[in-house]
């Protein structure tokens, strides 16, 4: 596992943790919140933790964000 895989995992978990059923709201929030600044970089590091979540959970989730 690569240094930035455990990250991503890593971090993926603390977002499932903190947020539970509505963790892939959360993560797609961010991600919509950054591709508005235009952190291109930043987006694609959200796209590997918004992969981790779902996996992490199952792929779905219905929820409403916090």
């Amino acid at each position: 596992m690569t240094r930035r895989h455990k990250s991503v995992e890593e971090a993926a978990s603390i977002i499932v943790r903190r947020f539970g059923s509505t963790a892939q709201q959360q993560v797609a929030q961010r991600i919509q919140e950054l591709e508005q600044c235009g952190e291109e970089e930043a987006v694609q590091l959200w796209r590997e933790i918004e992969l981790a979540v779902k996996a992490m959970t199952g792929g779905s989730q219905s929820g409403q964000l916090h």
